[in-house]
């Protein structure tokens, strides 16, 4: 019989119910916004564990990937708004900068939760 220590096995060897599917921190979520208010590609596998369902593949996933982290502060994290409602105005003016209705793009991504 082998016995692994959990700690040193790839995270694709582990059974099922260890593979990490926890909801994301806030302070995970926050750490991944750009200096310009947008949130990167790179972030979106950390977005979709808020999500029930997948999130959309869009023409921009720098967008989408922004929008999707005002949806879940909005959503998710609206007990913590003090903390992030700076974040939330960089974020909105780099969405509108790029001519996006970012109250239409939240509340589609809403849906998902």
């Amino acid at each position: 019989m082998n016995s692994y220590d959990d700690d040193c096995l790839m995270e694709s060897e582990l059974p099922q119910s260890k593979v990490k599917t926890e909801k994301p921190s806030f302070k995970e979520l926050i750490s991944l916004q750009a200096s310009h208010g947008n949130w990167l590609p790179t972030s979106r596998s950390l977005l979709q564990r808020f999500f029930a369902l997948p999130l959309p593949q869009g023409p921009s996933e720098l967008i989408l990937c922004t929008l999707a982290a005002l949806c879940v502060l909005e959503s998710v994290f609206q007990d913590r708004q003090s903390e992030w409602t700076m974040l939330a105005q960089k974020a909105k003016a780099f969405l509108k900068a790029e001519k996006i209705n970012v109250d239409d793009g939240v509340e589609q991504l809403a849906d998902l939760l």
